[in-house]
């Protein structure tokens, strides 16, 4: 999740949140949103699913909010 996290953010694009929950059976799952435009200008969310641990989860929140920060 933190590779996919990285290369969005630097090949530019618009990452709109993350988050993770915990699932049944003790799992972990991440997820990122982000939007994607097409060639006639439209946008659509999309949304990435990955197993996580928490400490990968962290550094993903670290990066994000080190990103949004960079941005203002």
């Amino acid at each position: 999740m933190l590779a996919k996290l990285r290369y969005l953010i630097d090949e530019g694009f618009d990452v709109r949140s993350l988050f993770c929950y915990d699932e049944e059976g003790g799992r972990t799952q991440g997820v990122i949103l982000y939007r994607v435009q097409n060639q006639k200008g439209e946008r659509r969310l999309v949304s990435e699913n990955f197993a996580v641990m928490s400490s990968e989860m962290e550094s993903c929140a670290r990066l994000l909010f080190s990103h949004f920060s960079s941005q203002a």
